[in-house]
């Protein structure tokens, strides 16, 4: 609104200095929320708060509820610890080995680059990449697991046939969480950063 419509000759403001860098992003962001009808780039502002958080700003003075906090970052990723595991029941009956995976497509490339007129290596290379084309039913193989002994059991979860212990699994590098992944972790849980 024009300041001549209203009658004034000067716009009364308000000038904040001294203020740090992440002082001065809480303050854009908690006086644009004062504001009722205040519009938000959902992007720009889950950006604005997780620089905040790594410059160790207590984003719970902006005027936010945690919930719309937590709300706002989870908003791509709906993320929980709180998820429930699917309780796995093992079948009574152990399956036959040659029901835990099928490897026709991998044997007839294997049969095909050993027939063919290539180098010693370049047959290694692909008989090595042929082995990607093994499909393995991942619900025999658990059910396999439940009546194997222990030496077997220790080598399928090796293999990451089977994953038990999710913190192993991440540990030797089977699972990866996300940079998504990790960054709402910390927004769960900022006491184990």
């Amino acid at each position: 609104m024009d300041s001549l419509l209203i009658g004034l000759e000067k716009i009364p403001t308000i000038m904040l200095e001294g203020l740090s860098e992440a002082q001065r992003k809480a303050y854009v962001i908690a006086d644009n929320q004062i504001a009722l009808n205040a519009g938000w780039n959902k992007d720009n502002l889950r950006l604005e708060i997780m620089d905040l958080k790594k410059l160790d700003f207590n984003i719970k003075v902006m005027g936010f509820e945690i919930a719309e906090i937590k709300s706002l970052l989870n908003d791509e990723d709906k993320y929980s610890e709180k998820v429930e595991a699917p309780i796995y029941e093992p079948s009574e009956k152990k399956p036959d080995f040659n029901e835990l995976f099928d490897s026709d497509k991998c044997f007839e490339l294997i049969k095909n680059i050993e027939e063919s007129n290539i180098s010693d290596n370049e047959k290694l290379f692909l008989t090595l990449a042929a082995y990607r084309h093994v499909s393995f039913n991942f619900e025999n193989i658990a059910n396999y697991y439940a009546h194997a002994n222990k030496m077997i059991q220790g080598l399928m979860e090796e293999s990451a046939l089977v994953i038990i212990d999710y913190n192993k699994a991440i540990e030797k590098g089977y699972v990866t969480f996300s940079q998504r992944i990790s960054e709402q972790y910390l927004v769960d849980h900022p006491h184990e950063e």
